[in-house]
């Protein structure tokens, strides 16, 4: 039983479909709106069909003032949104449906209980340090490259301009007011939406958890499904009968996470120095990122040093 219909829990049940999940949600409809921007890695390891793959990008551009960084990339657009109303149609899914988790084994819906493995994929609580992002969607630009823009005034916050085929994903995020960081786009608005995401280190969870209930977010970024996809397979042999390969993913997730969330604190408190510095050293280069977009941590400590 998965106790939550996200990307977290409804990928993962897509992944367990011979155990023949029953996910319960308590959303009406599935589909979150999402920028969506992941690593190849990620994508293979989510094992969905290449149908949901918008656009594919090989740079993205950091500027701060009239400085730039390049980097070289393996990126992936995932429609998020299409992809959790499509595996909600595959699965068993429980809409409108309040699930409470009475232990690892146990959830109680509508004052019935229900025995059986419990995985949490409730998301994030609320609870703790948060960002705000915010996001507009505009007619399409004639581009293929990502752009990340840093501003000494959104401490701790960039803002993005992510090209799609049929439409420009704009926005920012950061503490506070962040619409006035979002650039500005010659072309007509379609849409806005956008919300808080958790800043925060990784969390403990009593029995199987998945996805941001967790807190397993990247830290800057607020990325969350490269963590989602590093569990599932781990997830799937714990309920095979070995549950070291969970616990170990568990322990590499959180000193990962723990340690991004680590350097962007000290990015934050100096935050002006940070930015001058990393950019006065590197600016006009062009850096390889591999795995270093899901491992935060290693392409912060090369910026920092």
């Amino acid at each position: 039983m998965i106790v939550g219909g996200g990307i977290a829990g409804l990928a993962l049940a897509h992944n367990l479909r011979d155990f023949d999940p029953a996910v319960f949600d308590r959303r009406r409809f599935p589909g979150k709106k999402c920028t969506g921007i992941i690593s190849r890695w990620t994508f293979t390891r989510l094992n969905v069909s290449k149908e949901y793959v918008d656009a594919e990008f090989k740079e993205i551009v950091m500027r701060y003032g009239n400085r730039e960084i390049h980097f070289k990339v393996d990126l992936l657009r995932l429609n998020r949104e299409r992809l959790e109303r499509d595996l909600s149609r595959e699965v068993k899914y429980y809409p409108i449906t309040n699930a409470e988790v009475v232990s690892p084994k146990e959830i109680l819906v509508r004052g019935e209980r229900l025995d059986g493995t419990v995985i949490k994929a409730t998301g994030w609580d609320g609870k703790g340090r948060k960002v705000n992002a915010i996001e507009m969607v505009y007619e399409p630009i004639d581009s293929d490259v990502i752009t990340v823009i840093l501003h000494e005034e959104n401490v701790g916050g960039f803002s993005w301009l992510v090209p799609l085929p049929d439409k420009t994903l704009v926005g920012a995020l950061g503490y506070g007011d962040v619409f006035r960081f979002v650039p500005k786009l010659d072309r007509r608005l379609i849409e806005v939406h956008g919300g808080p995401i958790p800043r925060c280190k990784m969390r403990e969870a009593e029995g199987l958890a998945i996805g941001d209930v967790l807190c397993s977010v990247k830290t800057f970024t607020g990325g969350g499904i490269f963590s989602i996809s590093r569990l599932i397979e781990p997830i799937r042999k714990s309920l095979e009968g070995d549950p070291r390969a969970y616990e170990e993913e568990l322990r590499s997730l959180r000193k990962e996470i723990n340690r991004q969330y680590r350097l962007v604190s000290l990015a934050e408190r100096a935050w002006r120095t940070s930015l001058r510095l990393g950019f006065s050293l590197l600016d006009g280069k062009t850096l390889s990122v591999g795995e270093e977009f899901d491992l935060h941590s290693l392409l912060l400590g090369r910026l920092l040093h």
